[in-house]
C-alpha cells in the first residue's frame, strides 16, 4: 500500500509538502525524505509524534534510542514502519525538527491508496520552508537575538514570573500557599 501524507507550517502559511511512500516503510525513511528534501541537516536530532484529533502528542519515534530503562515502549525511526502507528487516512502525526524549539510540520495521512510505492517520493511542494536551527547555531548564538532569531535573556519566555523567594535551596520550594493557585 501507498500512503499520501500532507506537511503542512505553523510558520510559513503557504508552505505545503506532499509525500507518496509504502507504508511498511521506516519512519527513519521518511525522516530522511523529509530532510533531503528540505535541505535540513540529518545530524539535527528530530522526532515524530503520534496525535490525537485534537493534535495532542501520545507517542514519540525518536531518531536515536534516549532512554532504555524506562517502563514505557520506545520506538526508533530505523525500528518502526509507518503502518504500526498510522492505519486510517486522518491519522496525524507532529514532525519535530527543531528540538530545542520545538518546531515542525503537522502531517495527516491523507490517502492510502492500494498499489505499490517501489520508493518515497515527494509529490508537492509549494512555499518555503522555515529555517531548520541547527544545535551548533543556537549554541553559538548565546541567547542573543540575531541572524538566527533567538530571543536574549530578558525575553525569554516565563523569565519576568520566576521569582527567587520561591527557591529553597534545601528541598526546591519554598513552601507555596495552596489557596492562592487557580487550578
Amino acid at each position: 500500500m501507498t500512503y499520501r501524507l500532507a506537511l503542512l507550517s505553523s510558520e510559513v502559511d503557504n508552505f505545503k509538502m506532499e509525500i507518496e511512500i509504502a507504508s511498511d516503510a521506516t519512519f527513519m525513511q521518511l525522516n530522511n525524505l523529509i530532510t533531503t528534501k528540505l535541505d535540513y541537516s540529518q545530524n539535527e536530532m528530530t522526532s515524530f509524534f503520534m496525535c490525537d484529533d485534537q493534535w495532542e502528542r501520545y507517542q514519540e519515534i525518536t531518531l536515536i534510542e534516549m532512554d532504555s530503562s524506562s517502563d514505557e515502549d520506545t520506538y526508533t525511526m530505523e525500528n518502526t514502519r509507518l503502518e504500526e502507528f498510522m492505519v486510517d487516512e486522518g491519522d496525524k502525526m507532529f514532525y519535530v525538527f527543531d528540538t530545542l524549539n520545538d518546531r515542525g510540520f503537522y502531517m495527516s495521512l491523507r490517502e492510502v491508496k492500494y498499489e505499490d510505492c517501489p520508493e518515497p517520493r515527494c509529490t508537492k511542494l509549494t512555499g518555503k520552508a522555515p529555517k531548520q536551527i541547527k544545535m551548533e547555531e543556537f549554541l553559538n548564538s548565546s541567547g542573543k537575538k540575531g541572524k538566527s532569531g533567538f530571543l536574549d535573556d530578558e525575553d525569554f519566555y516565563g523569565s519576568d514570573g520566576f521569582n527567587d523567594d520561591e527557591l529553597d535551596m534545601e528541598d526546591g520550594f519554598s513552601e507555596v500557599d495552596m489557596s492562592e493557585i487557580d487550578i
